[in-house]
């Protein structure tokens, strides 16, 4: 059964927030129980701000969330990073919308 984690960001930056760290220490709890897993990295942002920026910041959250889970253990080649920018936000907005819901990167599991 596939598993589905979100790792919050604080706005506009490549800082995850408390709930994010705690979610990171879950996951590393399924690999450490045993799980045998791979990983897909799906990194998102707002619409705030240049485009350009944006996608840069979702690659630096991605690359975060990677190092976090090498670093508990996961091998490298395991994680497939995908970094989405601002083109495709979970919660649809409007251009130049603050959206907290989608500061964000999606991790999810597959068996």
């Amino acid at each position: 059964t596939p598993h589905d984690y979100t790792v919050f960001f604080v706005s506009k930056q490549a800082e995850m927030s408390a709930s994010g760290l705690k979610v990171i220490e879950d996951v590393l709890g399924l690999v450490k129980a045993g799980g045998q897993y791979t990983f897909v990295l799906n990194s998102h942002t707002d619409t705030m701000g240049d485009a350009l920026e944006n996608q840069k910041l979702t690659q630096e959250r991605a690359e975060i969330v990677r190092e976090a889970l090498v670093a508990g253990g996961v091998d490298t080649d395991d994680i497939r990073v995908y970094a989405f920018g601002e083109s495709d936000p979970p919660v649809k907005t409007a251009d130049e919308t603050d959206e907290p819901a989608n500061q964000r990167v999606d991790i999810f599991l597959n068996e």
